[in-house]
């Protein structure tokens, strides 16, 4: 029996159901909150990653894009390249290339209705479709067989690669790649040297030297002015 064998090291297990807002429409965000922790740890959540996103904002509700928040996931230090292929079976191998030999999580979107779609949906096809739609991350690979992290609820999605052919949506799914954030050291101003002397002038410093003999003389000179 097919079976995941590896599942990308410590990948969290997300619940957007529990997000401080929009839980119900939140997938994208709780998604790359789960990637951000994959590479950084820490606790940081949708909600968060919402509030931190200049077309979102905390107080937006309803559905996102991942498009749309690729600057927000920079500045978190996750850059996404976009991966497209024209047959839905090369969008299943890349997905388990980059799980398994790049060790890169992948976002990827399925309809809303990911177990009946397919056969209740008149005229389906992964490329066209146009209803309600979800995002996952898929993180886990092994013979014939993908695993996502499901955020809705939060739950291992094991599926054969034939399950998830079916449902890989728009042909494309987005690579997230751990690119940290370098910080900007300003330029340490170098030190002028000192400007050379004009020619002909010695930079040299001279000393006076004054003998015992040099004194008496100055103090009998002294002696008979006063007289």
């Amino acid at each position: 029996m097919a079976s995941i064998t590896y599942t990308l090291p410590r990948f969290p297990l997300l619940n957007q159901r529990t997000e401080a807002s929009n839980p119900n429409d939140d997938c994208v965000f709780t998604s790359n909150a789960a990637i951000v922790r994959y590479f950084y740890g820490g606790n940081i959540t949708g909600s968060d990653i919402k509030a931190k996103d200049a077309d979102y904002g905390p107080k937006y509700v309803g559905f996102a894009s991942q498009s749309r928040i690729l600057d927000t996931m920079a500045s978190l230090g996750v850059r996404f390249a976009r991966v497209a292929h024209p047959t839905q079976a090369d969008l299943i191998t890349e997905l388990h290339r980059q799980i398994s030999y790049y060790h890169q999580p992948c976002i990827i979107t399925m309809p809303s209705q990911w177990n009946s779609a397919p056969t209740t949906v008149k005229g389906y096809n992964p490329r066209t479709y146009n209803g309600y739609s979800h995002v996952s991350v898929m993180c886990g690979s092994g013979p014939s067989m993908l695993r996502a992290m499901n955020p809705w609820g939060g739950f291992w999605q094991d599926q054969p690669d034939s399950w998830w052919a079916q449902r890989l949506l728009y042909g494309e799914i987005w690579v997230g790649v751990y690119r940290p954030i370098v910080p900007v050291v300003a330029p340490v101003q170098a030190t002028p040297a000192p400007s050379p002397a004009p020619t002909g002038v010695s930079t040299a410093t001279t000393s006076t030297v004054v003998t015992v003999a040099d004194l008496q003389a100055k103090i009998a000179a002294a002696i008979k002015a006063l007289s």
